[in-house]
């Protein structure tokens, strides 16, 4: 799985992942939902509600001792990115200057798998006091909870919506059940929801490419799970605003965000807080990555580095060129615009593209670019020389001689892949080096590619793709087990000059000021949405030519304006 060397070193599942053939043998509940095939490979369907949740109970049975239930219209959890969080939260506590001998967390929304409370409880016996909104969920949180006999370091609190969690713990009503609240938290944890409401979790509020492949996993998630007023940074706002008033009764405060975008808006309200201490951690399994984000009043209190950001300080950033502010040859300066540009220029110079689902971000998606031959030097000669003989009716010279490359073809008339590669010639322009510590699109391994094609009934397909694509906690495992028998498309025989990943982001402009106005809560919904440049980052990722992904980098440069 593409994003399994960033996992925390002492997850078990970052070099061995789970055997369903065991699985299979060994429960029955299991076998009823996996098949195996002619070679012995047992596999499920990761788009079944029924089979996630019969995965991750066979995990938790299996691996920790856990007899959980799963109901399926309720979210379903991924075990290994669930155990990130915990461990995670291990590292932070093990800072602490002075351990307590009972470790108190509260879960602000425990689900209705009660998953964080259990896994910490049953692996390290912390003490958890867990909050939550949805009566079924509150009500299937508990029987899991008492079906592993846990209660003596488990306490599930049924809360009002929009109340809140730390005023329940600390200060709890009689019918809250808490008979002895505690004096003091070491950690607070949370994993909100990602949307604001409906239209943002299908995606209408954003213009996106249907070209981009259909998800390859379902959501069970209910909607209060997946959509939640003002969307996740609204919510953290909240917990953060709470984290003041009792910055001395609680040790650290965690969070697990599903949007990149999010980070830099929960940083600014962080800092108007006067918060002294923050932290950014990423969370890795297969191909789902979330940022966790923890804050504390303890400035000597020092946080621990992701996996993630310490291999990733020894690895080659891909390349980047931000876009000015305005680009003439964009309709609208939006990713969505400059992707279908960006498409439309690669197959211009003859090169294949196809849509590659991005495995960073909740949604997206990148475009990987193949070329046999060099076609983007000396373009704007070799275009006028075209001009020109059309203009007078003969056959352009081919200025690509010395350079051994052909004109780009015009869209109607393009030339077959049987090319001979041709030498990447030098170029005199310094390679940009701009770093991006929570970037992490360069390692992402592309799926089994699919030539993109727009389906008739764009609405209808819109909708469809958006809304199977909230909360895709299978992804997690789909790479994984989806592809064991798939074969790698083979390469032409002349081999690939250059293969690429290209990405475009939107960056959160992260320049207002943190001190001048208050935290004001209507004003941040929404704070999270993209509103910088726009940056164009490619990743060499195979060919006889490195230098040559530079080159079309400068090539792109030379034509956004």
């Amino acid at each position: 799985m593409a994003l399994n060397k960033y996992m925390h070193p002492r997850n078990p599942y970052k070099h061995k992942r789970p055997s369903f053939k065991d699985f299979a043998r060994k429960y029955d509940f299991f076998k009823d939902v996996s098949e195996e095939d002619d070679e012995g490979r047992v596999t499920i369907d990761f788009k079944t509600p029924a089979h996630l949740a019969a995965l991750s109970k066979a995990i938790l049975l299996n691996d920790f001792g856990l007899s959980v239930e799963f109901p399926l219209d309720r979210l379903v959890p991924t075990i290994p990115l669930r155990l990130n969080y915990i461990l995670w939260l291990e590292d932070i506590i093990k800072g602490f200057s002075r351990q307590s001998p009972n470790t108190n967390v509260l879960d602000i929304g425990v689900g209705a798998s009660c998953i964080y409370p259990l896994l910490g409880a049953k692996k390290n016996s912390w003490n958890f006091y867990g909050t939550e909104v949805d009566k079924r969920n509150y009500a299937s949180a508990q029987e899991n909870v008492e079906r592993n006999k846990l209660q003596n370091l488990v306490k599930v609190i049924h809360i009002q919506e929009d109340a809140s969690s730390l005023n329940a713990v600390f200060e709890p009503a009689a019918e809250s059940g808490l008979d002895s609240p505690p004096a003091h938290l070491d950690a607070v944890m949370a994993n909100p929801p990602f949307y604001c409401d409906t239209s943002d979790a299908v995606g209408t509020k954003t213009s996106r490419s249907v070209t981009r492949p259909t998800p390859k996993t379902c959501s069970s998630a209910a909607r209060h799970e997946s959509q939640t007023r003002g969307g996740e940074v609204y919510y953290c706002m909240r917990l953060a605003k709470d984290s003041v008033k009792y910055a001395t009764r609680v040790g650290v405060f965690t969070v697990m965000l599903g949007k990149k975008s999010s980070v830099v808006p929960m940083k600014r309200i962080l800092r108007k807080l006067k918060v002294p201490n923050v932290s950014v951690y990423e969370l890795c399994q297969g191909r789902i990555m979330r940022w966790g984000l923890a804050w504390t009043f303890l400035p000597s209190l020092e946080f621990p580095e992701s996996e993630f950001h310490r291999l990733r300080k020894l690895e080659k950033p891909p390349l980047s060129y931000t876009l000015p502010p305005t680009v003439a040859c964009l309709s609208e300066y939006t990713v969505e615009c400059l992707f279908d540009w960006l498409r439309n220029e690669f197959k211009l110079l003859k090169m294949k593209v196809l849509d590659q689902k991005n495995r960073a971000t909740l949604g997206g998606y990148h475009l990987a670019i193949s070329a046999t031959e060099n076609t983007w030097t000396h373009a704007r000669r070799k275009r006028r020389e075209a001009e020109r003989a059309q203009a007078h009716g003969q056959k352009p010279q081919s200025s690509g001689a010395e350079n051994g490359v052909s004109a780009p073809p015009t869209p109607d008339k393009v030339a077959p892949d049987d090319h001979t590669p041709t030498p990447c010639p030098p170029s005199s322009m310094k390679r940009p080096h701009e770093s991006d510590d929570v970037d992490m699109m360069a390692e992402e391994r592309r799926e089994p590619q699919v030539e993109s094609t727009a389906p008739t009934d764009l609405p209808t397909a819109i909708k469809r793709a958006r809304t199977q694509e909230v909360c895709e906690e299978g992804d997690a495992w789909e790479d994984d087990y989806q592809n064991l028998a798939c074969c790698p498309e083979e390469p032409p025989k002349c081999g690939y000059l250059v293969q690429a990943d290209v990405f475009v982001e939107q960056l959160a402009e992260d320049t207002k000021d943190s001190t001048d106005t208050a935290v004001d809560e209507e004003a941040l919904i929404g704070e999270s949405l993209a509103c910088g440049p726009l940056v164009i980052k490619i990743a060499f990722t195979g060919g006889s030519c490195r230098e040559a992904a530079n080159q079309i980098l400068c090539y792109l440069k030379n034509r956004l304006k």
